[in-house]
């Protein structure tokens, strides 16, 4: 890769970085390309260079969350050791760093609606992330099969809406609700 091609490839991460943060804190209709071009760096001119349209990178963007999420929520566990992985997966989700920071985090519980409402391509995107982390949770739990998908897909449910939940309310309340969240059966 020369240095050119080297250049271009930062400038891409950095935009999909800033994409990241201000999709998840502002939501993708309210972030304009102007600003987010400003938050990375670069000329709003440039845009154009690295994405066909502001809607292609929402779907790239989305790629490069769900990547980043699950190696940050898989980092050190060991993925073959039953209930004690989902678990430990359960409570690095589930926590206070999460619910404070959402531009940091998951973008289900902070642009969850308007991924939703977006193309077909961006809702299997959506089910390919949900389907790894259904998958992981699957191989680390006891049952049937029918029984560890359906514990896995309530696991899975019971963890978004406890951080967007806990992120709606404050206080106590919102300190019960990532105990009770995070909470393996």
């Amino acid at each position: 890769m020369n240095e050119k091609e080297k250049q271009k490839a930062e400038s891409r991460v950095r935009i999909l970085d800033a994409a990241a943060r201000l999709f998840r804190e502002d939501g993708f209709s309210a972030t304009g390309v102007d600003a987010l071009m400003k938050e990375a760096g670069l000329t709003a001119g440039a845009f154009y260079a690295h994405f066909k349209s502001k809607d292609e990178l929402f779907d790239k963007t989305l790629e490069h969350i769900f990547n980043a999420s699950a190696a940050r929520l898989t980092k050190g566990l060991d993925l073959a050791a039953g209930r004690k992985t989902v678990q430990e997966f359960m409570t690095r989700y589930v926590c206070e760093g999460h619910r404070d920071h959402p531009d940091l985090g998951c973008a289900i519980p902070a642009i969850g609606s308007e991924i939703s409402r977006h193309s077909k391509k961006t809702g299997a995107q959506m089910s390919g992330y949900l389907n790894r982390w259904v998958g992981l949770f699957e191989r680390n739990l006891e049952g049937t099969p029918r029984q560890r998908r359906e514990e896995a897909l309530r696991l899975v449910s019971q963890a978004v809406g406890a951080i967007l939940l806990s992120r709606m309310v404050s206080g106590d309340l919102s300190t019960e609700i990532l105990s009770a969240g995070a909470r393996v059966k």
